[in-house]
């Protein structure tokens, strides 16, 4: 999303982090045009055809391994928040 930006507007930031031996915490922050297209509570994709599967994988990982994900926005900005729990 943020490669459609000018380069000046683009960012992403990534953030992994672990609570003692048992959590991994992975915060992810880009940058968008602000446009958000939602069904309800999902966010639906900007990709061709609206085929892109990133955060639903993302979601589909993090259950997978005991986890959770969380995606919100704010302004211009996407925010990605993953909670997985070590083995």
């Amino acid at each position: 999303a943020c490669g459609k930006l000018s380069p000046d507007a683009r960012f992403i930031d990534l953030v992994l982090r672990t609570e003692g031996e048992s959590v991994l915490y992975i915060v992810a922050t880009n940058s968008f045009d602000g446009k958000v297209r939602k069904n309800g509570d999902t966010y639906l994709s900007t990709a061709k055809h609206h085929s892109g599967i990133g955060l639903r994988s993302i979601r589909e990982t993090a259950a997978k391994y005991g986890g959770s994900a969380r995606f919100t926005n704010t302004g211009k900005e996407f925010n990605i928040d993953v909670i997985l729990p070590l083995q």
